[in-house]
């Protein structure tokens, strides 16, 4: 086992890190989709930089989108009858 180095040693610890970063960067994409995923990165961009309100303003856009795309299906499905 001598010479040989694991993927935690701090030879790699930047790269594991850098690698757990992007994915933390890219799980509210994976999670909430294209259009929510973006207002939650933009939530955090803004509270991370004091800009709370902004901040404030994605999570509500963030809920009403999330709020309003199974109530536009269930009214488009209610129509089709």
């Amino acid at each position: 086992m001598q010479g040989q180095r694991g993927w935690l040693d701090a030879a790699n610890r930047p790269k594991v890190r850098a690698a757990i970063l992007t994915g933390l960067r890219l799980s509210p994409w994976l999670v909430f989709g294209p259009i929510t995923g973006v207002m939650s990165e933009a939530a955090v961009f803004h509270f991370r930089r004091g800009r709370r309100l902004l901040g404030a303003l994605c999570i509500v856009l963030n809920v009403g989108v999330l709020v309003a795309i199974p109530l536009l299906t269930a009214y488009l499905a209610h129509r089709l009858k």
